[in-house]
């Protein structure tokens, strides 16, 4: 399994799952994209998981960029 962020370049394949929905605007909110990512790598996914957060992801209140 690869995990591509947006800070990455894109990386392309056939098999592939794009992890949309609501990003946490607080710090003391945790991203459920990360458990996300366990789930899959342990039922054993083998292609490409795109995350909308920056790999080096950091709370903030606007996400305009």
């Amino acid at each position: 399994m690869i995990v591509n962020y947006p800070d990455q370049e894109i990386i392309k394949g056939e098999k592939s799952i794009f992890l949309a929905g609501p990003t946490p605007r607080g710090k003391d909110i945790i991203s459920w994209r990360n458990e996300a990512i366990k789930i899959l790598e342990s039922l054993g996914f083998g292609g490409l998981v795109y995350v909308l957060e920056y790999s080096n992801w950091k709370p903030k209140d606007s996400y305009v960029d």
